[in-house]
């Protein structure tokens, strides 16, 4: 079995410390699982089955691949690129017997360059359900060409329109109306929930995920492509404080509906 080396730092980086104690259990049986690559297999159940805590996809999705601490591959496979930095300190060397395979795979996957140096500009994109993966390696890099900058003439401002003044507000305004009927659509689907998990949590829950952009265009729920509600919600439970899991015998507490 090879070994692997843990910085002492490790549990005092800014990323280890914002996870789960699950989740950094589970970091560090991803540095003793994966190949010699950094590269790991999806499998949660097995994962799961070793750690002796319950770790899920959803768990997976949120704390290493929105991150960019893990990056998908063909495959359900992920590759950690903090293992190739912390494992080889002073980069991989094509005359080093032990680097020959993990030089080659990680080439074909166009996670290194000509120089085996990783590469920062890597395009992904997965679907809902992360089977389908695509992948692109980094473009070559093209000679830097003289170009002659044409400064271009300041445009004048335009005229408000006559009778209108207050039309760029109007649009924000709008925009603004819009995103609180979409707030209050996502508002309405925690509704069959109250049940399982209390009006509080359903509230704190709601309170964290409607929170508006800066331009007040979206809210925070529309800005993650990846959404599985129940399964978020089970996750915020689990994490979640104080929370209880209620029998069917009839001991929920009895919450007010959501409007």
């Amino acid at each position: 079995m090879p070994n692997r080396n843990i910085d002492s730092t490790f549990f005092k980086a800014p990323f280890v410390r914002s996870l789960t104690v699950v989740s950094k259990l589970f970091y560090v049986y991803v540095i003793c699982e994966c190949t010699n690559a950094g590269i790991w297999t999806l499998d949660t159940k097995i994962a799961s089955a070793y750690l002796d805590q319950v770790f899920t996809e959803d768990d997976f999705i949120t704390d290493f691949v929105k991150t960019g601490k893990a990056l998908p591959l063909p495959g359900g496979r992920y590759f950690f690129r903090d293992f190739i930095i912390h494992q080889y300190p002073k980069g991989l060397t094509a005359t080093n017997p032990a680097h020959k395979n993990i030089i080659i795979e990680l080439r074909g996957l166009g996670l290194i360059d000509e120089s085996l140096k990783l590469t920062n500009a890597q395009r992904v994109s997965y679907t809902e359900d992360k089977r389908e993966v695509v992948i692109q390696a980094p473009e070559a890099p093209k000679k830097a060409e003289k170009k002659v900058v044409v400064k271009p003439e300041e445009e004048k401002p335009k005229p408000e329109e006559p009778g209108n003044p207050n039309r760029s507000a109007k649009k924000a305004e709008d925009k603004e109306v819009a995103m609180l009927d979409r707030m209050q659509e996502f508002k309405q689907t925690l509704t069959p929930y109250i049940e399982k998990y209390g009006q509080e949590m359903l509230d704190e829950f709601y309170a964290y995920w409607s929170a508006p952009n800066k331009s007040r265009t979206k809210f925070m729920r529309e800005q993650h492509t990846f959404w599985s509600l129940p399964g978020r919600l089970a996750t915020w439970a689990k994490k979640s404080k104080g929370y209880e899991k209620h029998s069917s015998a009839g001991k929920y507490t009895q919450f007010q509906k959501l409007v």
